[in-house]
């Protein structure tokens, strides 16, 4: 499989996660600490809108960068700490597992041990 083939797949992944509460952004951002400030405070304005924010998944500018060179990124993923409302979404692993289930529909190659401190890796080829 093509980074391109990889790359669209992750993009459908990501919508279907969308359908199922998560946030999710692909190249969102310039790194790790601007993305998760600012998917936050979408969480919190989708909450206050009255959508169900169930967690979120993203890469940032810095991972696309790795991606094009190497052929392999990492995905940050989990819940969310607002100061304004606490908590929002499922447990971390559940975010992790309800991911990598959307990248086996979508037959993306990953890497991820379970954990919640651990980012799941997708690459270009298995």
């Amino acid at each position: 499989m093509t980074r391109h083939e990889v790359r669209s797949n992750i993009l459908k992944a990501f919508a279907y996660l969308r359908r199922k509460g998560i946030i999710a952004r692909a190249n969102f951002l310039c790194c790790q600490n601007c993305a998760g400030y600012d998917i936050t405070q979408i969480a919190v304005k989708q909450i206050n809108e009255g959508k169900e924010v169930n967690g979120c998944v993203f890469w940032h500018a810095q991972d696309e960068e790795n991606w094009q060179r190497s052929g392999s990124m990492y995905l940050a993923f989990g819940n969310m700490d607002s100061g304004d409302i606490g908590k929002i979404g499922l447990e971390t692993t559940e975010v992790g597992k309800m991911v990598v289930e959307a990248l086996i529909k979508y037959n993306v190659p990953y890497e991820w041990d379970g954990g919640s401190g651990t980012r799941i890796k997708v690459m270009e080829e298995e």
